[in-house]
């Protein structure tokens, strides 16, 4: 039979112990930081992975989704993945390469690559999730045959991928469940298709390789929104329970499976038990600074006993123990904040000019990895020595434009004080030009006193929610599109 365009003989193949994976995920390849472009960094995680993949050597290589930045990718970010692949396979021709599609992906788009490639041995590329039609019963269901990827290596099964992709609502409306599945619960849908794939499982491994599915690892791909992770500020605009427009999953759906290979969150965390996700391999915007950028390497190990059966139920499996080792990537290009604490209002003008000092004494780099740079600063109108916020705007930007050759200024947002703000003054200031208006609250509230006639009136509550979402999505949309 013929196994990932290779042929092998079904009574040679026996069930291997070991299995060791590279879990990747949320490449965002044409990635801009603002305007700028971002190839340094590309470049540089190309060369961390092939590195990482030869010193490791593992048999699996799996990209879990948001393999490109947008549906409708760049010549140039099609032609990195197409180096990236053609290096993986010549470099290591034995090693499986996965790669799904997620959420800011076009499925077809990735499905067309995947043609493209179909006939490169141990590659599997899958865009949108694969269903058949059957007329006669008048049902739709996943083909699992396509998703479902067995990792051989020398006559020897190591492992099984279900390769899930991002599935949004619309596909999962095209596959016939029983009336038992709430059809309008996301999450219920989900844990059906994921208990189908369990249940191929087990017909397929013992019909394909004379062996049962508990006998090796089973990997499950997914890129979606675990309702226990974790997320931090970078990505908190996003609502916990409908995270990038698509509804939460409980991480019961993927019992059953030995290691749940996830992207779509970007900072790397272990959920629970072996669902992780990998994070971004390096930071995606200044909101992840802080986070330890890089991938997974996973190891699975046969126990001395099998407690549990591969089941459509929901049990944990124990036939394998695995281990999960965090590697780091260093960072190409520095990526720097003013103030450092994301928490803090923002940097004063006395400090503003010390860090004008410091970055004057820096020399001159190539333009690739000059620094990011982005700003958030403080003005006092009682402690300053220049006339106007305008005024001090025009101060900041010449004297940053004078360091172009030393970093890449990205955002540089003015605010002013709140300290004192409750005598109102900085409200009562002129504003001289569209320079003065830095900060649609202070602007707003500057209206709302004013419409009340009451100079210490506050925005309520319900309007100042309302205002810092939509200055949070204005931001969120300049900094995707770079302008």
């Amino acid at each position: 039979m013929t196994v990932n365009n290779v042929n092998v003989k079904n009574e040679s193949i026996i069930a291997g112990n070991n299995l060791k994976v590279l879990h990747t995920s949320d490449w965002h390849i044409g990635k801009y930081l603002y305007q700028y472009d971002r190839s340094a960094e590309y470049a540089a995680l190309k060369e961390n992975v092939i590195k990482l993949l030869s010193d490791e050597r593992p048999d699996l290589f799996l990209l879990s989704g948001d393999i490109f930045d947008c549906s409708n990718p760049s010549v140039d970010s099609e032609k990195f993945l197409g180096r990236v692949i053609n290096e993986l396979h010549a470099e290591f021709p034995e090693m499986h390469v996965v790669i799904t599609a997620g959420n800011h992906d076009s499925s077809r788009k990735v499905d067309s690559i995947g043609i493209y490639t179909s006939f490169c041995d141990h590659l599997r590329i899958i865009g949108e999730l694969p269903v058949v039609y059957d007329p006669e019963l008048h049902s739709c269901s996943v083909d699992f045959e396509k998703i479902v990827y067995p990792v051989v290596d020398k006559d020897i099964l190591k492992g099984i991928v279900v390769a899930f992709p991002y599935i949004p609502v619309s596909r999962l409306c095209t596959i016939t469940m029983p009336d038992s599945v709430d059809r309008m619960n996301y999450e219920q849908c989900m844990r059906y298709v994921h208990c189908q794939a369990l249940e191929y499982l087990k017909g397929y491994v013992k019909e394909k390789f004379n062996t049962d599915a508990e006998n090796v690892p089973v990997i499950c791909t997914g890129h979606c929104f675990v309702s226990s992770s974790e997320i931090r500020k970078a990505e908190e605009e996003k609502s916990m329970d409908y995270i990038g427009g698509q509804q939460a999953v409980g991480s019961g759906i993927y019992s059953g499976f030995d290691y749940a290979a996830l992207g779509h969150i970007h900072l790397r965390q272990k959920v629970s038990h072996n669902i992780w996700y990998s994070g971004s391999p390096f930071p995606i915007n200044f909101g992840e600074i802080d986070y330890a950028n890089g991938v997974n390497m996973v190891t699975f190990s046969k126990k001395q006993s099998v407690s549990d059966k591969l089941s459509t139920e929901p049990v944990r499996r124990e036939s394998f123990e695995v281990t999960v080792t965090e590697r780091v990537f260093d960072r190409a290009v520095k990526l720097v904040r003013y103030p450092a604490d994301a928490e803090k209002e923002g940097i004063s003008e006395k400090e503003f000019d010390d860090v004008i000092r410091q970055l004057q004494c820096l020399p001159e780099v190539k333009p690739e990895i000059r620094p990011f740079y982005s700003f958030s600063i403080c003005f006092d109108p009682d402690d300053t020595r220049f006339s106007s916020i305008g005024a001090f705007r025009e101060f900041a930007d010449s004297t940053l434009n004078e360091l172009q050759n030393v970093i890449r200024l990205c955002d540089m947002k003015i605010m002013v004080s709140k300290r004192g703000k409750d005598d109102s003054s900085h409200f009562n200031r002129d504003i001289h030009s569209l320079k003065d208006i830095l900060d649609p609250l202070d602007l707003v509230t500057r209206l709302y006193r004013e419409s009340c006639g009451d100079e210490k009136a506050d925005l309520p509550d319900d309007m100042k929610k309302v205002l810092e979402e939509l200055v949070e999505e204005v931001k969120t949309e300049q900094q995707n599109t770079g302008n």
